[in-house]
């Protein structure tokens, strides 16, 4: 990751490297300088024996706006060049003046979610975010409760959905005298979602059951919910396939919900150049 970045950045722009860590192997929580121009930032870790720093989120700070991407790929070459990924880009413009910041839920996130890795992220308020394209679902290491439930994971996409989708579909139900009517209306935007069909494209399939999928089902708000994954065969034919994880463990355990695994094909997708390459995204 050091030469990568070396490489992209050169020797002088400053560089920030957030990243995974083990204290069995020397490592220590906090900031480490390694020159003038390249830090590596080492999170906290509240369970050391099960977090893992798994977030791609990266931030460049231009002259005049900050570039936020959010991607699938992890910092290697191969990630880059050999897989397919996906990533999300908008740039947010620096302020022209010190009036009071705007409300921006995407700054609040966005600078809870630094904080959570030992980052004060106080240089974000430089920014306009008002203008943000998405919403971001942070995940953090922890237990929630109360109002904290919301602001990470599963249970984060359950509150923008209810909140964004539900709630506008509900909104534009015509009005109904009768209470009855009424009250059938207003579970109509949630019903609507309910009768889509959906379908998780990932590179990796850990240890599931039907209670998990059942409660994610619920955060999505779908009845019929897939995981596309691609065949044991399929997954030899292609560059990459080391980054592709079902434990065999996993497959075969009587716990292991079966049913919802679809086969996920990509050659010949987008094009005939890409056969050899194997899916490292994260669509849903």
């Amino acid at each position: 990751a050091v030469a990568m970045i070396k490489k992209v950045t050169g020797k002088y722009i400053p560089t920030t490297i957030v990243k995974h860590w083990e204290s069995g192997s020397g490592d220590t929580k906090g900031f480490h300088v390694i020159n003038p121009n390249l830090t590596i930032l080492h999170p906290p870790k509240p369970f050391p024996q099960f977090c893992t720093i798994h977030a791609k989120l990266i931030l460049l700070v231009f002259p005049e706006f900050l570039r936020v991407c959010v991607t699938s790929a992890n910092l290697r070459p191969d990630d880059w060049e050999q897989l397919g990924q996906c990533i999300w880009v908008q740039d947010f413009p620096k302020r022209k003046d010190a009036s009071p910041l705007p409300p921006s839920q995407f700054l609040t996130v966005l600078m809870s979610f630094m904080r959570s890795l030992g980052a004060s992220g106080v240089f974000l308020k430089k920014y306009d975010f008002t203008n943000a394209g998405a919403l971001l679902v942070p995940s953090v290491p922890g237990y929630f409760k109360d109002e904290e439930l919301n602001n990470y994971g599963h249970m984060c996409l359950r509150h923008y959905i209810e909140k964004y989708v539900c709630k506008s579909e509900t909104n534009a139900t015509p009005s109904s005298s009768s209470s009855s009517k009424e009250k059938s209306k207003k579970n109509k935007g949630t019903e609507h979602i309910l009768s889509r069909d959906t379908y998780f494209q990932m590179s990796s399939v850990g240890s599931l059951n039907q209670a998990y999928i059942d409660e994610f089902k619920q955060s999505v708000h779908t009845k019929k919910f897939s995981l596309l994954f691609p065949s044991f065969d399929e997954a030899k034919k292609a560059n990459g396939k080391g980054t592709l994880w079902l434990a065999k463990k996993h497959w075969e355990s009587d716990k292991f919900p079966k049913s919802i695994m679809h086969h996920c094909y990509w050659n010949g997708y987008p094009s005939r150049t890409r056969d050899a390459f194997s899916m490292h995204s994260k669509v849903m």
